[in-house]
């Protein structure tokens, strides 16, 4: 329980993250990033706390916001996958296509079968209308079973 954690030692960065998760899942995004910006005061170079906020901040469409969350998260830890694929994200939302692309590359690099990471390298190649690299990469996102590849792969498929 995150909560009694937290009663026990307001000081307890994991927990705070682990609360700040679980309310980003039942869509209290406020409590959320409160969670998190405590987290990130107890442990400034705590990479996880700013993925998840730079992830909070993409969830409530505030890409703006969320750069600095994901780059602060990769440069404390530059092997962070999931930052490196929300910072992929984030740029793509921010129409830097060519950083989102190298920002996918190099969590790929790391983990080839990265669902995440294939999935949305997948959409920014559709975007791109480079369609056989799409079809690759979201190919490995529906084996890593990413739904929404799946869902995106039969669609590009029936296409000429």
């Amino acid at each position: 329980d995150f909560n009694k954690a937290i009663e026990i030692n307001a000081q307890d960065a994991d927990a705070y993250l682990g609360r700040g998760v679980l309310h980003a899942r039942t869509g209290g995004h406020d409590k959320a990033l409160a969670d998190l910006d405590r987290a990130i005061a107890i442990d400034p170079r705590y990479a996880e706390a700013y993925a998840k906020r730079c992830f909070v901040k993409m969830m409530i469409d505030k890409p703006n916001d969320a750069l600095p969350d994901c780059e602060t998260a990769v440069a404390v830890d530059p092997r962070h996958r999931d930052a490196l694929t929300n910072l992929g994200v984030v740029y793509a939302a921010l129409n830097r296509a060519e950083e989102a692309a190298a920002s996918y590359r190099r969590a790929l690099a790391m983990e080839p079968g990265n669902g995440d990471a294939n999935y949305n390298y997948g959409v920014l190649l559709l975007v791109q209308h480079r369609l056989e690299e799409a079809r690759y990469h979201l190919g490995v996102g529906c084996e890593a079973r990413v739904t929404a590849a799946c869902e995106l792969l039969a669609s590009v498929r029936r296409a000429p």
